[in-house]
């Protein structure tokens, strides 16, 4: 059993959702923000703000709670002050005249704001001067949709929609300086693109230790979240472990006040909550309709809020005694301190061997059997198996593979398919792709001496381990073992959402109940679709989605006809388009796919909840 309360008001999409200590709030594509209260989610008096003249595409509390930033299609991010009776502009930073602002993020210290834009470029803001300190084309080719600093504010963490995540220095006068870029999630099943980036808030053992990592987690529309150590000695990330489940891009994640688990959503229309660590689905929420846009954590630790495209905004209550911050117990953070040391080998013995010395001990004694599960259940190509083995390739043999040699002798002519490969082979070897190694923490405890090898599995469990605590506030217990609304594996139904009795109103829901299955005519698909799926300009559903420079997806032939007129404005903002060029949106082209066959073939379900 768990309670939720179900927020509506917004006429369009809800884009994302934030929380402060006091203070809910929410964007949409209806260009308002709504305002309500973090611990009662009543609306304040003066929600909703109406000074957007476009759609607003993500909202940010910085760490104190004192400001909120907005960015908006129009290219502007707004900082506010709020109040119980009122709210207050404090500054409007124009990022860009003629590009959507995507996302914007506070420093930890709340005195720099850094936007995104989608003509790829980055703004840095001095929040207390209230001007641009630089601005930099830091993603020439795609949209920034995701920005970070660590919690020592010296380096910035962006992601583009190509897939790659860009890490600055902040240290030399607050200038970028680019340091490194790591190709986070550009193999995906759907398309490439990072979505969001967040930093665990616990992970970490101290601010000023060199030797200091973090633990950041990644999501995007390669349908995973990644988890990344960031090594702030050597200013790389290394791949710690993929999050596999949801069946759709994921938009957006979120660390629990702990730091021991982790929220995101997807396409899929669920949001999955999973063990930092260990990486295991604890559950699979069902509360919305269509497509789940964000995902943020309380900041006192009592609920979880996921936004639409159905329009509403879901509040989970999942924990019911208030927690701070401050109470998070100096056990953990040594547990911490224990985890950091297993991962970097400092456990005060004789130091084990490198997760690259590991892997490449351990995949060089490969069977040919070992290489086949590998290239199937690691590198999903497992097409090319019997090439492999024909050939005798084993463990030994798969470091001196090249790209001639897959092409010529194996057969494998797909460039992406080889370079994946020689890539994946790098960094089993430790070589120059070794920042993007998979740390195999099973491998690093079993290479520790026999002493700690008995303590490790201990350490990591309790680490692990999940507050579960009554709610004080009835008879109802909230517990996240217990709440399992769709049992992990099992297909995400096509139904939603949960039915509760009145908006605003916290209700007891459970799943399970009976369904029932109504089909619809092949012709019935314009009316019944997701206005995502429809083209803004004919308002039919899309046979060749494509991205145009405003950031807004059009029929292929509707965008070219617009073009073919001489304008040279955005359909949708009304707004010079910075160029005229239009690329292939693969992901919606098969959600758009999908919708249809189910139409076709299964019909649409329906979930009745008594």
């Amino acid at each position: 059993m768990l309670s939720i309360c179900r927020l509506g008001g917004h006429t369009k999409e809800v884009n994302s959702c934030t929380f402060s200590t006091q203070y809910f709030v929410t964007c949409s594509g209806d260009k308002t923000l709504r305002v309500y209260s973090a611990t009662t989610f009543t609306e304040l008096p003066y929600s909703p703000i109406k000074i957007f003249k476009y759609g607003v595409n993500f909202v940010k509390f910085d760490k104190s709670g004192s400001l909120l930033a907005s960015a908006c299609s129009d290219g502007k991010a707004h900082l506010f002050q709020l109040s119980e009776t009122d709210y207050q502009v404090v500054a409007v930073f124009r990022h860009s005249d003629v590009n959507t602002a995507q996302v914007c993020a506070f420093s930890s210290q709340s005195n720099l704001l850094v936007t995104g834009s989608a003509d790829g470029s980055i703004a840095l803001w001095d929040i207390n001067s209230k001007k641009q300190i630089r601005i930099k084309a830091g993603h020439p080719e795609g949209n920034v949709y995701a920005a970070a600093f660590t919690p020592c504010d010296h380096f910035l963490l962006t992601g583009s929609a190509l897939g790659d995540i860009r890490m600055w220095n902040m240290q030399q006068n607050r200038i970028f300086q680019p340091i490194s870029l790591t190709q986070a999630h550009d193999e995906g099943i759907s398309s490439c693109g990072v979505t969001c980036i967040a930093f665990s808030p616990t992970f970490h053992q101290s601010l000023d230790n060199p030797d200091r990592s973090y633990l950041v987690a990644s999501s995007g529309q390669d349908n995973n979240v990644k988890m990344w150590i960031f090594n702030y000695a050597s200013r790389s990330l290394q791949l710690f472990q993929t999050l596999s489940g949801h069946g759709g891009p994921v938009n957006s994640c979120d660390f629990s006040l702990d730091g021991s688990n982790i929220a995101s959503v997807s396409f899929d229309k669920t949001v999955r909550i999973w063990t930092s660590i260990s990486g295991d689905t604890e559950m699979v929420l069902d509360g919305h309709s269509t497509i789940v846009t964000s995902v943020s954590y309380s900041r006192d630790g009592k609920y979880l809020a996921t936004t639409g495209y159905d329009k509403v905004t879901t509040v989970w209550k999942i924990q019911g005694e208030t927690t701070s911050d401050s109470c998070v117990s100096s056990n953990r953070a040594a547990v911490s301190a224990d985890v950091l040391g297993l991962l970097k080998g400092q456990t005060g013995s004789a130091s084990p061997p490198s997760a690259a010395a590991v892997a490449k001990i351990s995949f060089q004694n490969w069977s040919c059997d070992e290489v086949g599960d590998w290239l199937t259940n690691e590198m999903k190509l497992g097409q090319y198996v019997e090439a492999f083995k024909n050939n005798d390739i084993d463990g030994a043999e798969l470091g001196s593979l090249t790209s001639e040699i897959l092409q010529k002798e194996l057969g494998i002519t797909p460039l992406g398919h080889r370079n994946k490969i020689i890539r994946a082979i790098k960094a089993l070897q430790g070589g120059e792709s070794a920042q993007q190694e998979d740390l195999d923490l099973s491998a690093l405890v079993g290479a520790l001496p026999q002493s700690l090898q008995a303590i490790a599995p201990s350490v990591i469990n309790q680490f692990m381990k999940p507050n579960t605590k009554e709610s004080g506030d009835g008879n109802d217990e909230y517990e996240w073992k217990k709440v399992h609304l769709i049992p992990p594996g099992q297909r995400v139904p096509a139904n939603r959402p949960a039915k509760i009795a009145k908006e605003g109103e916290w209700q007891n829901i459970t799943y399970g109940s009976p369904v029932q299955v109504t089909n619809l005519r092949r012709s019935e698909a314009d009316e019944t679709a997701p206005d995502e799926y429809l083209c803004p300009i004919s308002r039919e559903i899309m046979t060749d989605p494509v991205l145009a420079a405003d950031g807004f997806t059009y029929e292929r032939a509707s965008i070219e006809k617009w073009f073919a007129k001489g304008s040279k404005l955005s359909p949708m903002t009304n707004k010079a388009l910075v160029n005229r060029n239009i690329f292939s949106n693969q992901t919606v082209k098969s959600l758009i796919a999908q919708f249809i066959e189910s139409k076709t073939t299964t019909g649409w379900v329906e979930e009745k909840l008594d």
